[in-house]
């Protein structure tokens, strides 16, 4: 963690943004992350960010052999809605083995099991390398971002969860701005690990499809199935057979046992 000082002011803004995230229901999960994410960016002078689910998927040697250590993505979910290109790039991340990696994300990946937050300017990186790299050139130059913030927070052994924020022009991330985004995602892992479930992950291997995330978060509503359907101009049948779907993923049976995912 930054070990820049925090004010006052800088506690009590954090407190209010965990209130007003506490006061969400579970079925606006994708709201409230978003209140989240505008409301760090606007602190800390971000133009853009995202989040980053990833799961481990190999343990022991297999892991130590791999570049990212048995880590691989699973969900990206942008602040602001990607354009083509920016959801090719996730595409390629979400990949087993994408081709080019980049060497901040292997760096990102080394320090796993521990909270930690990085700036791409702190030495994090060989910043000169990384700019000679493809990779920075169509993930950094192509976009227009000019620096990076990383915070990284373990949500299980398996799982880790990456809030990552781009700022444009010639101004850097500070340590201040560090320290407060820090601060303000690491009393947060039990919204984290909503997100998580929200995506299917950490009850299941493979995360849900767009459709059931939608049908998911009516579900966590009161609405019944048929209400469900008709909201999203769906057959009952067709609901009904996504329901299924989602308790089978969750490994629940009713209604009662998903809420209950939501609570422990």
């Amino acid at each position: 963690m930054p070990q820049h000082e925090l004010t006052a002011a800088d506690h009590d803004r954090v407190y209010k943004l965990w209130d007003e995230l506490a006061a969400f229901p579970s079925a606006e999960i994708d709201r409230a992350w978003r209140h989240l994410a505008e409301t760090i960016a606007g602190w800390i002078g971000a133009n853009t960010g995202f989040w980053v689910g990833t799961v481990r998927l190999l343990d022991g040697a297999a892991a130590e052999e791999d570049l990212l250590h048995g880590w691989r993505v699973k969900v990206v979910t942008f602040l602001h809605p990607p354009s083509e290109e920016e959801v090719q790039a996730a595409q390629r991340a979400v990949a087993t083995r994408p081709p080019d990696l980049g060497m901040a994300t292997v760096a990102a990946v080394r320090g796993s099991g521990r909270f930690r937050v990085h700036r791409l300017h702190d030495g994090f990186v060989d910043l000169e390398a990384f700019r000679e790299t493809d990779y920075f050139k169509s993930h950094f130059v192509a976009f227009g971002v000019d620096d990076q913030l990383w915070v990284a927070a373990p949500i299980s052994p398996q799982t880790e969860a990456y809030f990552v924020f781009n700022r444009s022009g010639p101004s850097r991330f500070t340590e201040a701005d560090a320290a407060l985004a820090g601060f303000a995602l690491r009393g947060l892992n039990w919204f984290q690990r909503q997100l998580f479930y929200s995506h299917g992950l950490l009850v299941a291997q493979d995360p849900l499809t767009p459709t059931q995330r939608d049908v998911l978060q009516l579900l966590l509503s009161d609405k019944t199935e048929k209400e469900i359907a008709a909201e999203m101009g769906q057959s009952f049948h067709t609901t009904h057979t996504h329901v299924k779907d989602i308790f089978r993923k969750y490994n629940v049976k009713s209604r009662a046992g998903l809420m209950a995912v939501w609570l422990t």
